[in-house]
């Protein structure tokens, strides 16, 4: 009932991000875009969380985005030894087959 006066969410479209909503936060002045979007290298939709003012996300944001869907299979392929040490350190049961299968976005 008091959302009757609340005034919806600003939506933008965004060249990188597409269309994206803003959210505010209690008790801060910055808020965040929350939005859909392809990630190429997997070919799948995922969710973006873009700290951001209300004139969206920077430059810097979107091309971090971009950096990271260039790198992406580099960055994992530097991250599966990590990752797998760390498992096998918490449990030495734990063992990861194929990474790829048992961990997605």
């Amino acid at each position: 009932m008091f959302n009757l006066f609340k005034k919806p969410a600003p939506v933008i479209e965004d060249k990188i991000f597409g269309k994206l909503k803003y959210f505010t936060r209690n008790n801060s002045s910055l808020g965040f875009f929350s939005g859909n979007i392809l990630f190429e290298p997997l070919n799948k939709n995922i969710e973006c969380l873009i700290d951001a003012d209300t004139g969206g996300p920077k430059v810097e944001q979107q091309e971090f985005y971009k950096t990271i869907q260039k790198k992406y299979r580099g960055l994992i392929t530097s991250a599966i030894p990590l990752i797998k040490s760390e498992f096998e350190a918490w449990d030495e049961n734990l063992k990861i087959a194929e990474f790829d299968k048992d961990f997605n976005l």
